[in-house]
């Protein structure tokens, strides 16, 4: 994603509807990927800080969290996963196991939206690096520096299911999408 993410302010992102309906396995995975990072970033681009501090009921789901949690979920699944690399700060400094569930909800309030959106940005643009330098060793016929199959649609299905749960936990996500 550049600074203005990719689409045009108070209109929704627009699709390669003909490449995603006649591409090969990569370009749909990559387009579906893309479509959803577009759609988050326009969701996410105007709301200040208390949009992004905004918790629905007792869940303890919020935007802010939410943009902290997926730049760790890019950083995880295609840095350590993916290209076998470490990750970088702030997520080098966390525990999987311990963290995972409440980090980033317990930690985005201390953030600026800027700050939120620019790590997220940040993360998406190495996910972006770190699997077009995937593809270009060999295609999706490899496996991962963890030893797994790089089946881009594997990658992106575990992406897209973390997103689904995040969103499932608490919808402030829809209720502050812009019309």
């Amino acid at each position: 994603m550049t600074s203005t993410f990719g689409f045009t302010p108070g209109r929704p992102p627009e699709w390669d509807i003909e490449r995603f309906m006649r591409g090969d396995e990569v370009d749909t995975a990559v387009i579906t990927l893309e479509r959803n990072r577009r759609t988050f970033a326009w969701k996410c681009a105007d709301v200040g800080a208390e949009g992004l501090g905004l918790r629905l009921g007792a869940s303890s789901v919020t935007l802010g969290g939410l943009l902290k949690h997926l730049a760790w979920v890019e950083e995880h699944y295609f840095q350590n996963r993916l290209a076998g690399r470490p990750s970088m700060a702030p997520f080098d400094q966390l525990d999987l196991e311990r963290d995972w569930e409440d980090w980033a909800w317990s930690t985005a309030a201390e953030d600026t939206p800027d700050a939120l959106r620019a790590l997220w940005v940040e993360t998406v643009h190495r996910s972006r690096d770190a699997l077009a330098e995937a593809l270009s060793r060999g295609g999706l016929e490899q496996t991962t520096e963890d030893g797994m199959s790089l089946r881009a649609r594997s990658q992106q299905r575990c992406l897209e299911q973390e997103r689904l749960r995040c969103l499932h936990a608490g919808n402030c996500w829809l209720q502050l999408s812009p019309s």
